[in-house]
């Protein structure tokens, strides 16, 4: 029997919010999507001209190690230009892997856009998620 291949959906596309340029990723990152979304990260951050950075995975349905990878990546390069990185990763699968995974303390990671803006005060490397007293106790 002969297996169906049905190639991996994935997307992404920058726009402004405020003044935070942000990467709207959607779909499956692995290792065939992982070197676009990398493409697209740099792109973003070139063509805004900016330090920071929001990537909203809201809508990224898997993530293997390889998008992890690519994640931690841009957390550094972004911090060595002097920029932030904050990543919007709602409750569900994907921010369960952060979690076990420990990238939640290196990565700031977000429940929504609104809180990724509203935490300016925040130093970098610091998740939302670690200071929110009702999400900390699921954080386990």
């Amino acid at each position: 029997m002969v297996a169906d291949y049905t190639p991996l959906l994935f997307s992404a596309s920058s726009r402004h919010t405020g003044p935070w340029p942000v990467l709207e990723v959607t779909g499956e990152i692995d290792l065939a999507t992982a070197p676009r979304l990398q493409d697209h990260l740099i792109e973003a951050i070139n063509a805004h001209q900016s330090a920071d950075l929001i990537v909203d995975m809201t809508k990224v349905e898997f993530c293997d190690a390889s998008g992890l990878r690519v994640l931690v990546r841009a957390q550094r390069w972004i911090q060595r230009r002097g920029g932030r990185l904050r990543v919007i990763c709602p409750e569900g699968r994907l921010l369960r892997i952060l979690r076990i995974t420990t990238l939640t303390r290196l990565l700031s990671v977000h429940p929504t856009m609104e809180d990724a803006l509203a935490d300016e005060c925040a130093p970098c490397g610091t998740p939302s998620y670690s200071r929110s007293p009702a999400l900390r106790t699921r954080a386990g």
